[in-house]
């Protein structure tokens, strides 16, 4: 598991290694700045591995095609749009645990994985 001296180098040097960021260099420095704030709560190795075990959970169960369709039953006022299932995943949180996901993996395995969790 990452430490905060670590991250805090990391934001160190990737702030250093860039004259003007672009918007994905931004959206990486923001999330080692949110690793940085995330380790300062001092939170313990099992603490990590459960919280990615329970976003993990709970994408999976946004992910789940049977929980979209009892969404879509009782959500009428969408059955005209193009693609319910991204106003259904905006709702839900989608982007907001994947991003968790991400942060969480990168200070527990020391590399960023995939925002996705694998389905067994």
């Amino acid at each position: 598991m990452k430490n905060l001296k670590t991250i805090k180098q990391d934001v160190y040097n990737y702030l250093h290694s860039f004259g003007e960021m672009t918007t994905k260099e931004k959206r990486e420095y923001e999330n080692l700045k949110l690793c940085e704030k995330y380790l300062e709560t001092k939170p313990t190795e099992e603490f990590v591995k459960s919280e990615i075990e329970r976003i993990s959970g709970k994408i999976n169960f946004i992910l789940d095609s049977n929980n979209f369709k009892q969404w879509f039953n009782c959500h009428p006022e969408y059955r005209n749009d193009k693609n319910p299932q991204t106003i259904y995943r905006s709702e839900m949180g989608l982007g907001k645990f994947r991003r968790q996901l991400k942060t969480l993996n990168y200070i527990f395995n020391d590399t960023v994985q995939s925002a996705t969790p694998s389905t067994k």
